[in-house]
């Protein structure tokens, strides 16, 4: 299955304009990311037709801008910015769920947050990834799907 970066691209920056009135670059390569940078991943996993998942990745500092937006303050702990992060990872991958194979489901987001780490899923292949700035900071939307031979396992 081949997934349109084009089309995560038109998701996730109407999506952002909307909820936040930000505007969003297109990069065509990462961004440089310092392991000093804090950094949170939202992640959910896509169960059904289609396996895989959808990770939402960005600075500490965007996190943190994109919360105060969702919840209206400045004064905000750091459970309120992962639980931002959680349901922006959420909604995110319910614009790009209707892309995929259906009926699927959604699972509960995790979120991962640090300096210098990588957040891997097992059994899995890289289907697209996107990168963008915000108001200079990096954001990511990764999608990977499992692997045929796992799924086949599972079934």
């Amino acid at each position: 299955m081949t997934l349109d970066d084009h089309e995560i691209h038109r998701v996730t920056e109407d999506l952002w304009q909307t909820m936040f009135s930000l505007d969003l670059r297109r990069l065509e390569g990462e961004a440089p990311r310092h392991p000093e940078d804090g950094f949170l991943t939202g992640c959910i996993h896509i169960s059904g037709a289609w396996e895989g998942a959808a990770m939402l990745s960005c600075s500490t500092e965007l996190a943190r801008h994109v919360a105060s937006i969702m919840f209206g303050t400045s004064e905000l702990s750091d459970n309120e910015v992962c639980d931002a992060i959680g349901e922006l990872t959420n909604i995110t991958a319910g614009q790009i769920q209707p892309l995929l194979p259906s009926p699927s489901e959604l699972s509960l987001p995790s979120v991962v947050e640090g300096h210098d780490y990588r957040l891997n899923i097992p059994r899995s292949v890289l289907l697209a990834q996107v990168f963008f700035e915000c108001q200079g900071k990096p954001l990511s939307i990764t999608v990977v799907q499992q692997t045929q031979n796992e799924r086949e396992k599972s079934g």
